[in-house]
């Protein structure tokens, strides 16, 4: 018996849930609510409550008009949920594309990052096959002295920093502002205000001398700036007014040195000459 009742319990409440079964159902109650609330919920005797049921309701408001606004329900309720989607369209439309513009921002961002490091990678390797150059010329110079006592002297005099002034009062220069080009006057102008001495990085970095030096280079770019600023300081480490010292730098990812640049007496004597 118990199984029998569960089985048509479990069949009422599948045909409840079908979408004209439900419709119909729903629209009984909502037209027959007070009747059915009084029915079952009034503390009154229940033939009171049988004869309220009979007064207030009728064939059509149990059965037929269920019946017609269960099935309209039933028919209309497809057309309903396609009107919700159907307005839902436009918000979710911009929605997705406010996404897609946030993540093609993004996208944008991480680009310009890599392209910076990509762009201060090559800064950094031109200026590193810049000293290997310098160093090797250094050597080969070194070599041809032949004695090994005065090839050690010449490097270190070389490399020497000649900061200091002469006894007898600053030297003359030997060469005008006429025999530089305008990014070594840079140089010049840089160095001179420099507290201590100079690698390649700290000049390419230095915004005075960026700004300086920027309309003196043709489709100027930072490499192109490493690569002009190491030549135009071989040429004044090779004319004497500029020394070049090896250094270690933290700056290195390898722990390496570097070289660092200062002023020679005879730079700082021009130096003088030309920013007094």
């Amino acid at each position: 018996m118990t199984e029998l009742l569960k089985d048509m319990f479990e069949s009422w409440l599948e045909r409840i849930r079908s979408p004209f079964f439900g419709s119909i159902a729903l629209s009984f109650l909502l037209i027959n609510w007070q009747a059915v609330f009084f029915l079952l919920f009034a503390k009154v005797p229940v033939s009171t409550r049988l004869d309220y049921f009979d007064e207030n309701t009728s064939v059509w408001t149990l059965a037929w008009l269920p019946l017609v606004f269960g099935l309209g329900l039933a028919l209309f309720s497809p057309w309903l949920k396609f009107a919700g989607a159907w307005v839902a369209t436009k918000p979710l439309s911009l929605l997705n594309q406010l996404q897609n513009d946030q993540a093609r921002a993004h996208r944008i961002r991480e680009y310009e990052k890599m392209a910076e490091e990509e762009d201060a990678k090559a800064l950094y390797e031109a200026a590193a096959e810049q000293r290997k150059i310098d160093a090797a010329e250094r050597l080969e110079e070194a070599k041809n002295v032949g004695d090994g006592a005065v090839k050690e002297e010449l490097l270190r005099e070389r490399e020497s920093n000649k900061n200091e002034p002469s006894s007898n009062g600053p030297t003359k220069p030997k060469l005008s502002v006429d025999d530089l080009t305008g990014v070594e006057v840079e140089i010049l102008r840089t160095s001179a205000a420099a507290n201590a001495g100079m690698n390649i990085m700290d000049f390419v970095e230095n915004e005075n001398y960026i700004s300086n030096v920027r309309s003196l280079i043709s489709n100027f770019s930072y490499k192109r700036l490493g690569v002009d600023t190491g030549s135009a300081l071989k040429n004044l480490v090779a004319i004497n007014l500029v020394s070049s010292k090896m250094y270690p730098s933290s700056e290195n990812p390898k722990g390496k040195s570097v070289d660092h640049y200062s002023l020679t007496a005879e730079g700082y004597s021009l130096s003088d000459s030309i920013f007094e």
